[in-house]
């Protein structure tokens, strides 16, 4: 149900283009089916009349479908867009690796043992990982690489090729992955 979502919603953006033309088309055919009615009743007491009537019908219906393009393009357009933008994001995703479900976080207060080397970094509750205000308290952590301590908000997850899970400050992680 949830799996190619970008490729349902464009799917569904063709439905929709599909109904919306057919609509338009129909109602193009009442119309010119109304003024050829209209024209023949006029035809009875003024020919001329008549006759304007049902090429007025003709043209007024020749507009419609092709105002029936635009409109049922106009009114899909931006869904069939977010499919695709859907899509594209799940290609880059693919391409990074990023597609694999993402393991939450550890509770509040707990913190996943160090990598080996960094073993001598004071972290979690020997560390202090709590600091107080007067008002209330800010959970915190220490980095995993250069152990200074950080609200747990300014942490970055890094996994270690061993399957750990690290905490890191925004530059030792620049350092660690290469990338901001």
């Amino acid at each position: 149900m949830f799996n190619n979502v970008g490729r349902k919603i464009k799917g569904l953006a063709k439905v929709c283009y599909w109904i919306i033309f057919v609509l338009y088309c129909l109602s193009a055919v009442g119309f010119l089916g109304g003024g050829i009615y209209q024209g023949m009743q006029l035809m009875k007491t003024d020919q001329t009349k008549g006759v304007l009537t049902i090429l007025v019908a003709a043209f007024g219906a020749l507009i419609l479908v092709g105002l029936a393009f635009l409109f049922a393009w106009l009114s899909t357009v931006l869904l069939y867009g977010f499919g695709e933008l859907i899509d594209q994001t799940m290609q880059i995703n693919r391409k990074l690796g990023n597609d694999k479900p993402k393991m939450p976080p550890p509770p509040r207060g707990m913190m996943p043992p160090p990598p080996p080397e960094y073993a001598g970094a004071p972290m979690g509750a020997a560390a202090g990982s709590m600091a107080t205000t007067q008002e209330m308290p800010v959970a915190t952590q220490n980095c995993a690489k250069c152990g200074q301590e950080f609200p747990e908000e300014a942490l970055m997850q890094v996994k270690t090729p061993d399957g750990m899970t690290h905490y890191v400050c925004h530059s030792c992680y620049e350092d660690l992955v290469g990338r901001t």
